[in-house]
């Protein structure tokens, strides 16, 4: 795996075990302070999904299908980002390679899933469930920082919203082409990205509730890894995530 080698093809089983065990290349601890400091990106996004009634998450609801998407990562937009991991592995430390698509360029990095949360919080006086997961960046990625999900839905008006917040910055890139083309349109493509996956989480989570969970997509298997997104399907809720993007 060589990020400085953007048209070379790799293995993704090979490329996943390359990655195992490598450390973040950012420090965690005291991340949201040094970020209010300067010289990091940070950004939050928000879509509302479809309501459930006021109370816990209700079986096959929103929440419940919107839950399952984000931890298989079926709502990242497949034209920017796959993922690669081992299907059996828990979440919480779950390793995993991100095939990044950049103007006709390809490039396998990988990152560290941290920070699970699947509990009832009190949110500003409002009871809430919330499901959250994130990731960090390992050393070899083109950034620096987490990128962190959640969904919540509200008890007492049965609201369901999907969130992104992510700090973030240029990582180390010895290639100067591609360190020049990222320091020009990465910026511009990471937003692309988080507001994909809004639009895609929303659209993607109606249409399951409209056709029922066969329209639902799930990971797919290539070289005995999970693929997410799935590769191209005709189920209804990818047809509509593709309209949405």
């Amino acid at each position: 795996m060589d990020i400085d080698r953007p048209f070379k093809r790799h293995d993704p089983r090979r490329a996943l075990a390359a990655i195992r065990g490598r450390p973040f290349n950012f420090d965690p601890d005291g991340l949201e302070a040094r970020a209010r400091g300067g010289g990091w990106n940070v950004d939050d996004h928000r879509v509302a999904l479809p309501s459930e009634e006021p109370g816990p998450p209700v079986p096959e609801g929103s929440f419940a299908i919107a839950h399952r998407l984000m931890t298989d990562y079926e709502f990242a937009d497949p034209r920017l980002v796959r993922g690669f991991y081992d299907p059996d592995a828990p979440l919480e430390g779950r390793e995993m390679l991100l095939s990044i698509r950049f103007y006709g360029m390809r490039f396998q990095v990988g990152v560290r899933a941290m920070a699970v949360v699947d509990e009832e919080r009190e949110i500003d006086g409002r009871a809430a469930r919330v499901y959250k997961w994130g990731y960090g960046t390992l050393e070899g990625h083109l950034e620096r920082g987490r990128m962190d999900y959640e969904l919540r839905k509200w008890r007492d008006t049965g609201e369901v919203e999907f969130r992104i917040h992510v700090v973030s910055q240029r990582g180390r890139i010895r290639n100067p082409i591609v360190r020049w083309g990222f320091r020009i349109f990465a910026r511009r493509e990471q937003l692309r990205f988080a507001r994909t996956c809004c639009a895609r989480m929303a659209s993607m989570t109606a249409a399951t509730l409209r056709a029922g969970p066969a329209a639902e997509p799930t990971p797919g298997r290539r070289c005995g890894l999970a693929e997410s997104p799935a590769p191209e399907t005709n189920r209804p809720a990818e047809r509509a995530a593709r309209r949405a993007g």
